[in-house]
């Protein structure tokens, strides 16, 4: 473990475990770190489980070494900010503290009630026997490996284990979470697991918005969102969700959402793209069901409005891409950038973010009240309609558009 972590991290580490000793209570280091860790791959975030008060032992920790902690009562999690200059000689931004508990479901797909458990049991609680791995950090077992669900002979085999019949039924959200690291490590997932997820879909509907999109975003971080979703719809799980996602992850998605990755577009692409070929009715139905924030539900309903816009795939002045595109949010250029099959309409897009969006009239706010035009609609026009000058080559220098504009005030 220690050779994976740089000689901050390790530094780091330490003076969590021993402040782990002088307080009484187990430290461990759990889950996706252990689990890579054994697979070869290193630099994840560690998350932390205490055997005891983790809140409060994070606020001493805090005391000592600095940062913000984020409590979370109802779990008995915190969240650790790490200081700066800590935080930027180590790499980690936030480090979670969990307390060990144990969690029982009142029904399916509810948030769970938790109580305060040892280790063993906060382990069995988890979803797949992989991710219940732990490294021990105390003085005396430092290093030791926990290993009570047979996770690593499971690691070995590439293989997705859930550990109890009724796990998806619990947490449907495991269904997604299983078959995103089945993609992403190479893994197949057992016979048993497998013949859990039909009968558990039923249970997706009760999740909420909020959860859902969560673990959705977790899927187009992916390094390849494409194969997670088209396994995910194999399933039945996107139906699940909302029946118009169904059949939505095809081949052209898998092109499109390689194409996003290539340009290096932000997450909100990834949902635009997806999202793309439904109908505006259909798509802000799944929009509803999963609460987009708003920024992202506009950018889609603009993206299925310029992508009907006939006039954006024809050859247009300067200036009639820009009274197009104006006011448009950039991730619904991107997206239609790469969604659009037209070529016309990518060149105008493309130049409209390149360049024609930044053409600024010369003429300013003062000067135009300088000349006795309040601020009102008109003088919108009047900016707008230097602008529009600038653009399609009317005008070339300022003298230019100063005339141009004594012109303009002149007219009715």
């Amino acid at each position: 473990m220690y050779a994976a972590l740089t000689a901050a991290q390790r530094a780091l580490v330490r003076d969590i475990a021993t402040l782990g000793a002088e307080s009484g209570v187990g430290l461990y280091i759990v889950g996706g770190f252990v689990r890579d860790l054994l697979l070869g791959v290193a630099g994840r975030e560690v998350d932390l489980v205490v055997e005891g008060d983790a809140i409060g032992f994070t606020q001493t920790l805090a005391s000592r070494l600095g940062g913000r902690v984020t409590p979370h009562q109802r779990f008995g999690t915190a969240k650790w900010r790490l200081p700066r200059e800590l935080a930027t000689a180590c790499g980690w931004t936030v480090l979670d503290f969990v307390m060990a508990r144990s969690e029982s479901y009142a029904r399916p797909a509810a948030l769970p009630v938790v109580m305060r458990a040892a280790i063993r049991d906060d382990l069995l609680r988890r979803d797949f026997t992989i991710n219940t791995l732990a490294i021990c950090l105390d003085a005396k077992r430092a290093g030791g490996v926990l290993d009570f669900c047979g996770g690593a002979a499971d690691l070995q085999q590439r293989q997705i284990n859930v550990l109890h019949p009724r796990s998806f039924a619990d947490d449907p959200t495991r269904m997604l979470r299983a078959v995103r690291f089945a993609e992403r490590l190479g893994c197949v997932l057992s016979p048993a697991t497998l013949q859990l997820i039909e009968p558990a879909c039923a249970h997706v509907v009760a999740l909420s918005s909020d959860r859902l999109r969560h673990e959705l975003q977790f899927v187009l971080d992916e390094k390849h969102p494409a194969g997670v979703l088209a396994r995910l719809d194999g399933f039945g799980l996107l139906a699940a969700i909302h029946p118009a996602l169904a059949n939505t992850a095809d081949a052209w998605l898998a092109d499109k959402l390689m194409s996003a990755e290539a340009a290096g577009g932000p997450a909100e692409v990834y949902w635009l793209l997806w999202l793309y070929r439904l109908s505006g009715e259909a798509s802000q139905a799944v929009a509803q069901r999963l609460r987009l924030p708003l920024h992202l539900t506009v950018a889609l309903q603009q993206a299925h409005q310029l992508g009907a816009q006939r006039n954006l795939g024809r050859k247009q002045a300067n200036s009639k891409i820009v009274g197009l595109l104006t006011g448009v949010q950039d991730w619904a250029l991107a997206a239609l950038v790469i969604a659009a099959e037209d070529e016309q309409v990518r060149r105008n897009i493309e130049r409209y973010r390149a360049d024609l969006r930044h053409v600024k009239p010369l003429v300013t706010g003062h000067l135009l009240r300088a000349r006795g035009l309040a601020a009102g609609p008109r003088y919108s026009k009047v900016l707008a309609r230097l602008r529009d000058a600038w653009l399609d080559g009317e005008i070339h220098d300022a003298a230019g558009e100063l005339a141009l504009l004594d012109r303009t005030l002149m007219q009715p």
